[in-house]
């Protein structure tokens, strides 16, 4: 059953300054767990944060709350590579409030998800699933 449907399109140019040095640590922070900045380093590419990015706001919607009526946070949702972002090959994890909020769904709950580069966009696309009893 489809408890929910979340997608997220952004212009991932904007993310060019998440790899620059200058780039505010503290922002980062706020929005990327540690092991995602530590992920995306190693690949010196600002794609990893544009589909991070669009990943966490595409789970939002498809929980059906928003970063301002919901306790859950941006770190929440961490997406880490396991090759470049061009080849898809992730996994998500979901944890405090996000974790939380599945367990009062079912315990068969998962996502589905998928994501697509484009020359000027990102697209993700995620549905909240679960087995009905």
């Amino acid at each position: 059953m489809i408890l929910g449907v979340g997608i997220d399109i952004e212009n991932h140019s904007r993310f060019l300054k998440y790899i620059s040095p200058n780039c505010n640590p503290e922002f980062l922070l706020s929005v990327f767990t540690k092991d995602e900045l530590d992920n995306y380093r190693k690949f010196k590419n600002h794609l990893c944060y544009a589909v991070s990015f669009s990943c966490k706001e595409s789970f939002l919607k498809a929980f059906g709350v928003g970063w301002n009526n919901s306790k859950i946070q941006w770190t929440n949702i961490e997406l880490l590579f396991n090759e470049p972002p061009e080849n898809k090959n992730t996994n998500i994890r979901i944890s405090g409030i996000a974790q939380k909020l599945l367990g009062e769904y079912n315990t068969n709950t998962s996502f589905l998800y998928n994501y697509s580069i484009d020359n000027s966009v990102v697209v993700f696309e995620s549905i909240l699933t679960c087995k009905k009893k």
